[in-house]
């Protein structure tokens, strides 16, 4: 098979599933990166998913297996680590894209805003089939370690079962 033209990095609470329809749209050849502690990757055992600590884990991964893309495109966190990727390995970005990143979130005022929202859930007795159907997928299929404990409390406090979510290396 050709070499990946073009890198993709999805962004916060998704997966590199996010690209699958542009991948398909575009019928290049492309790696699709999952950033740790998203989709099937392991979490980080320091927690640190800023963006600068996540370019160096996917550096070794473009390095691998798309040395020579043309093109590094990131979404959101994945534009921020691309930005850092960017800068920390410039001989791996010969063109960066960025998709709507907000450079001026820190991890702490990110979790601070979505403990808000969660805990408004709860108080609005938010605790809709339709709504645990979501939360369950965005569960399984974006969020882990500790970005995604404002998710766990929600889950518990919206009388999702902890068993449904047993498999998928969540909260386990």
């Amino acid at each position: 098979s050709a070499s990946p033209k073009i890198v993709f990095v999805h962004g916060s609470a998704q997966n590199a599933h996010t690209w699958d329809t542009v991948c398909l749209a575009l019928g290049e050849p492309a790696l699709v990166v999952d950033l740790p502690g998203h989709g099937h990757s392991s979490w980080r055992d320091d927690g640190d998913y800023t963006p600068r600590s996540l370019a160096f884990d996917i550096a070794p991964i473009i390095e691998a297996n798309a040395p020579d893309a043309h093109l590094v495109c990131g979404m959101s966190l994945g534009g921020l680590t691309t930005l850092a990727l960017a800068y920390q390995r410039p001989d791996l970005v010969s063109r960066l894209m960025m998709v709507d990143i907000t450079p001026g979130v820190t991890p702490e005022k990110a979790k601070a805003r979505l403990d808000q929202v969660v805990d408004a859930l709860i108080r609005n007795n938010a605790a809709t089939p339709k709504n645990l159907k979501l939360l369950k997928e965005a569960m399984k299929t974006g969020m882990s370690g500790r970005q995604g404990e404002p998710l766990w409390k929600l889950w518990q406090a919206l009388g999702g079962d902890p068993g449904d979510l047993a498999g998928y290396g969540v909260y386990e």
